[in-house]
């Protein structure tokens, strides 16, 4: 009865320690997605980010609407991760599994920002960005 027990004990924290992994993947995936935009290299984040947004929007498109928004907002001075949430489905996008990883922003010209950023996870078990939105 005790190995019975031990054994699943052993088995909690393996299974544990892999979901804490994952997320700490979705939620470096996007923190290496905004650092990206925080270095200017509009293009790049496109490039990295899943099919189903370069579909939904162009790279001319994306990089000259950041470039609006970097003038607007200014460098990012601080960011603050708050909260990652799970869903299944979100309106207007195909089901599948998300993480929706959201920031406290500090901008020098917008010190108090609500930075999302939407991650889908892929064929290959990959997080890639499928959403950014600022409030």
């Amino acid at each position: 009865m005790r190995r019975w027990i031990s054994c699943i004990a052993v088995s909690l924290s393996l299974l544990s320690g892999t979901a804490i992994a994952a997320d700490q993947s979705t939620h470096e995936a996007a923190d290496r997605w905004v650092q990206i935009i925080d270095q200017g290299d509009f293009a790049k984040s496109w490039k990295e980010a899943d099919a189903g947004f370069q579909a939904n929007v162009s790279e001319l498109q994306w990089t000259q609407t950041l470039q609006q928004i970097h003038a607007q907002t200014g460098k990012m001075l601080k960011r603050e991760f708050k909260t990652e949430d799970i869903k299944s489905d979100l309106p207007g996008a195909p089901a599948g599994k998300y993480k929706i990883v959201v920031y406290q922003t500090a901008f020098e010209k917008a010190p108090q920002v609500k930075e999302t950023v939407v991650l889908t996870e892929t064929k290959d078990g990959s997080w890639k960005v499928t959403g950014y939105f600022l409030q």
